[in-house]
């Protein structure tokens, strides 16, 4: 659980994932904030993006499984999301990361909850990828082979 060594460069995949939980977990606290100020108390759970990032990039297991569990949640939360859009006919009041967006139509929710679900399951792919297990010490490549 310590940093890479420094002969050892982070995988680009790694990079790349890391990254993306860094700016969702910022969006997520900036929601809570946002929240705070109207005078409400809303925690977003994409805050957890944060420790993720820096975690991923020490090569942590325990936090590569939470990044996985919060990855699931999000291809869950898409597929909620879509499903009860094509259920409800009527356009609603959406709210996401502190903002709200007034009569979104059911088309536009079910291009979100696409968009979301695919930006998920890419960045669950590139977690899997075999550069990244071995560089966590799972992986085909992780016994010995240099990276």
């Amino acid at each position: 659980m310590s940093s890479p060594p420094p002969n050892r460069p982070l995988p680009a995949a790694l990079s790349r994932a890391s990254w993306i939980f860094l700016v969702f977990g910022v969006l997520g606290i900036a929601a809570t904030i946002a929240g705070v100020l109207r005078g409400h108390l809303q925690i977003q759970g994409e805050w957890l993006g944060v420790p993720i990032f820096f975690e991923l990039r020490r090569y942590s297991r325990g936090w590569r499984v939470v990044a996985f569990v919060s990855l699931c949640m999000g291809l869950l939360s898409s597929l909620v999301v879509g499903s009860t859009a094509l259920m409800m006919g009527s356009p609603i009041q959406i709210g996401w990361l502190g903002l709200q967006w007034p009569n979104v139509s059911p088309q536009s929710r079910v291009m979100i909850a696409v968009i979301s679900f695919a930006l998920t399951l890419w960045v669950f792919a590139m977690l899997l990828r075999p550069e990244v297990r071995a560089a966590f010490g799972k992986g085909p490549h992780s016994s010995g082979a240099k990276t």
